[in-house]
């Protein structure tokens, strides 16, 4: 909101132009986030980001965040400083917000940031099967041989690891 430069018969309010995302921290195991100044074309992965090296993006390029494989839960979260209309952006490019008078006062840049934050949903990956199994012995013509549960025989043989995520999704247990 831009309300104070709003000024009926003055200045008026100047408009959406950009951010400059001032903390961020790659947390690779979790995934990455990426933006693209091409329409989509080609994508660049964030660095970690700081104030004294705040990434600077126009308000028509992507942002996005692509999980780690088998990753859900939150995305490593990720702040930025609004710019105005009035500052030239270069996408791509770094801008010290620690300089005395680059935010807030007069200057085109808030003082204060927005989070943005992103959920990964999981998705159940199939079981993971492997190994044999082996019913026991009988003797030759034996007429009623008593059997096994079929969890007694493929219950070692199963594992749902890629559904165990730490602070976000649980495996499943065998059923049959």
């Amino acid at each position: 909101s831009d309300t104070a430069d709003q000024v009926s018969g003055g200045s008026s309010a100047n408009t959406f132009a950009g951010i400059a995302i001032s903390s961020y921290t790659v947390d690779a195991t979790k995934g990455n986030w990426q933006y693209s100044t091409d329409g989509g074309s080609n994508w660049t992965s964030l660095g970690s980001e700081t104030t004294s090296a705040a990434l600077t993006l126009n308000a028509s390029d992507l942002l996005r965040f692509v999980p780690a494989a088998n990753y859900n839960g939150s995305a490593t979260a990720l702040s930025a400083h609004l710019i105005e209309s009035g500052q030239t952006i270069t996408s791509g490019a770094t801008l010290d917000l620690t300089v005395a008078g680059t935010t807030g006062g007069i200057s085109h840049i808030s003082s204060g940031t927005v989070a943005l934050s992103e959920t990964i949903t999981a998705v159940n990956d199939a079981p993971i099967a492997s190994g044999s199994a082996t019913l026991a012995a009988i003797n030759e013509d034996a007429a009623a041989p008593s059997g096994a549960t079929v969890s007694s025989l493929f219950v070692g043989n199963f594992s749902d690891t890629a559904d165990q995520v730490s602070g976000g999704s649980s495996a499943n247990t065998f059923a049959g």
